[in-house]
């Protein structure tokens, strides 16, 4: 039945009877999983039965043209057709024969079968892993196999990207990347890829993707045991996004969700990992933070709320000047991309919800209007900005080793620079600068002493009185949280 099932399969798909080879297998979609079984062990006959012929067309440099990249091509198209038809007929059995199946065929990304089944292998376990009761159900060394392979996969493309890297002349450190168009970079000498070299690269792109999504699903299943495999997960995923193109995408969102997925599963427990991953990262977020892609932009605003919880856990001891750059870049962009969005994209105040008795000292007068995504993230970056202020205003001594025999000036505190600096704009500027101000006013007012409170409303009263109604309402904000 299962040879049968394999020819008619094979000679629908040369065809181009596309809808009728759905139907055909869709009839068959009420099996049961030993039926189904059967049908995917023939099919695997089948893969198997061509290798010899694969493998004697590389050696002879016409595999490209070999009948049997052809056959292998088409089987792995069925392959992927069969899972998604009977994919609510599968058992664990069945499920496991075709990971193992696939995972020993192309156990080397780039090399053997890559080329040919990958696509569609990839596809499969996407479509395996979306489905909640298959990726519950894995058990321990399943997963363990599939994120296994999984990271290789991931790992074969970030030196592929490396090599290239090398050869254009790019650097490769994640500073570097938010100064790609700098006039001062080496140029890059870019060639035109041959047809052959085009349909590897969107193959290998398209199985980066599948590949991407499996780790995420893998990664925020409820069973999934991360434990022992985070660092490895995170180190692939950190250097990954690193590398990734500078144009944001589904790809680094998947990404994000699984370093997010992780860090949130082992943050109490493996708490220095975390912090050195976030500290990673950050340039990343601020390269990638520009994007449109309000899901991808979610991610990150998830990513710098982990960042900030091992910040507040971490800033009083870790004094270093690597973190307090990475605080007050991230500030800056952060502030900067707010102040250019158009101001209908700011955070509005029919946006919030006005607290009348703030239960705690550090409570805002104000929250976001919940339900709504645009006021939820409107309000999370201001917060963000805020906190970080904040953060980047904790007196901090930078010291070197021959600190010792110079004299004491040397030695500089920071404080409230940034805070300073928003009050200002609250009072003085204009436009989006100061309506943005006056939205961060409430957060930071409590960092004030009594003197400069009292300074402050007397300086902000005469603008509820402002031609700009935003100016104004904001104003009337401020001053319910300063009094």
């Amino acid at each position: 039945m299962g040879e049968l099932l394999i020819e008619n399969a094979l000679g629908q798909l040369s065809s181009d009877k596309q809808k009728e080879r759905t139907d055909g297998l869709a009839a068959s979609s009420d099996l049961n999983d030993k039926a189904c079984h059967k049908i995917f062990e023939s099919l695997f006959r089948f893969i198997a039965s061509e290798i010899p012929a694969f493998n004697r067309a590389q050696r002879s440099s016409s595999s490209s043209r070999s009948p049997a990249v052809s056959r292998l091509s088409t089987c792995a198209s069925v392959i992927r057709t069969a899972v998604d038809v009977f994919l609510r007929n599968l058992r664990t059995k069945t499920v496991r024969a075709i990971i193992d199946h696939i995972t020993d065929t192309i156990p080397v990304p780039g090399e053997g079968l890559w080329d040919v089944l990958s696509v569609d292998y990839t596809k499969c376990l996407t479509s395996l892993l979306r489905y909640a009761p298959h990726n519950e159900h894995l058990g321990d060394a399943e997963w363990e196999k599939l994120i296994e392979f999984c990271l290789a996969v991931i790992s074969t493309q970030e030196g592929d990207e490396s090599q290239l890297g090398i050869r254009s002349g790019n650097r490769s450190a994640p500073e570097d990347l938010l100064d790609a168009n700098d006039s001062r970079s080496t140029p890059v000498r870019l060639t035109t890829p041959g047809p052959a070299n085009r349909a590897k690269s969107a193959s290998n792109i398209n199985a980066i993707g599948e590949v991407i999504e499996c780790v995420q699903l893998l990664t925020v299943s409820p069973s999934a045991p991360v434990q022992a495999a985070a660092e490895t997960i995170l180190q692939a995923l950190v250097e990954f996004v690193m590398i990734s193109p500078a144009i944001a995408g589904n790809t680094q969102q998947l990404a994000f969700s699984s370093i997010n997925a992780v860090a949130l599963k082992v943050l109490f427990d493996q708490s220095d990992l975390i912090r050195s991953s976030m500290l990673g990262l950050i340039p990343v977020v601020r390269r990638l933070w520009p994007t449109k892609l309000m899901k991808l932009k979610d991610e990150l605003l998830i990513t710098l709320m982990v960042w900030m919880v091992v910040l507040f856990d971490g800033v009083h001891e870790d004094s270093s000047e690597t973190v307090t750059r990475s605080i007050e870049d991230m500030i800056d962009t952060l502030h900067s991309e707010y102040l250019k969005r158009p101001e209908k994209d700011l955070l509005q105040i029919d946006d919030i919800t006005l607290y009348s008795t703030p239960v705690e000292n550090n409570r805002p007068v104000y929250g976001p209007r919940l339900g709504s995504s645009r006021s939820e993230h409107n309000w999370t970056v201001i917060w963000f900005i805020a906190n970080l202020s904040k953060l980047s205003g904790i007196p901090q001594v930078h010291s070197a080793d021959n600190d010792v025999a110079e004299d004491k000036s040397s030695k500089r505190r920071r404080f409230n620079s940034g805070v300073d600096d928003i009050i200002r704009d609250a009072v003085s500027a204009t436009g989006t600068r100061r309506v943005c101000a006056l939205q961060l006013v409430p957060f930071l007012v409590n960092e004030r002493s009594i003197e400069q409170k009292e300074d402050l409303i007397q300086r902000l009263v005469p603008t509820i009185l402002d031609d700009n109604s935003a100016i104004s309402s904001w104003t009337m904000v401020a001053l319910a949280r300063s009094v």
